[in-house]
């Protein structure tokens, strides 16, 4: 906060985890008594829906504002974005609530900020996520280019970006092998028949290994 001989201003506690109703009171130079208006800051709370993975993100309205909330921007950082990214904005009368995916990342961290009309800003706590998306490999492709199964599709592999495939032939010779697989291999020239693999997670320091049939 920062005082002079004419006004206060007051900065609220930042991220605080429960809800509460707050007021500031003051004696000004004149002996009067003085009191604000009663506020109350903003709560994130999280369901994290793990059968349709989605997390919902939802809050309290904020409240004391004797201009109202202009707007509420719910703010996002994820380990797999450089930035803050914003996600959402909403606006007082619409449902506060934001349903995002939960296979983005493997940390999430998510706030909302409530900016009021005299660009006053209320944040509210940090929610912290952290999930554990394992990698699932086929074991079949079948690149007849009908649209199903064409491709080697490794789930969640985006999580991972350093990562290394190697295809096998069934002497042990290796027949692909890229760094930073992306889900855009099809079988190249490789003839039908019974392949291996073996992926290696370098973030995780895990390696996976099997058969991949190519079907064409």
């Amino acid at each position: 906060s920062a005082n002079t001989d004419s006004e206060t201003e007051f900065t609220e506690p930042k991220f605080l985890t429960t809800m509460e109703y707050f007021q500031l009171s003051a004696v000004d130079l004149c002996g009067n008594f003085l009191t604000s208006s009663v506020h109350r800051n903003i709560v994130l709370y999280v369901t994290n829906d793990t059968f349709n993975r989605l997390i919902n993100l939802h809050w309290n309205k904020y409240e004391g504002w004797s201009s109202g909330v202009k707007l509420y921007h719910v703010w996002a950082k994820l380990d797999t974005k450089d930035q803050v990214s914003l996600i959402a904005t909403l606006f007082p009368g619409q449902d506060l609530q934001v349903i995002v995916p939960s296979q983005e990342a493997l940390t999430h961290q998510y706030w909302v900020e409530a900016i009021g009309h005299d660009n006053v800003v209320s944040l509210s706590n940090l929610v912290n996520l952290k999930f554990d998306h394992p990698v699932w490999i086929p074991n079949v492709i079948t690149p007849n280019n009908d649209g199903f199964n064409d491709r080697l599709t490794i789930s969640n592999i985006h999580l991972y970006p350093r990562n290394r495939l190697i295809i096998y032939n069934r002497w042990g010779n290796p027949v692909y092998e890229t760094f930073g697989f992306n889900n855009t291999w099809a079988g190249g020239d490789l003839t039908a028949g019974i392949y291996f693999y073996e992926l290696i997670l370098y973030d995780r320091n895990t390696r996976y290994r099997g058969s991949l049939s190519v079907l064409n």
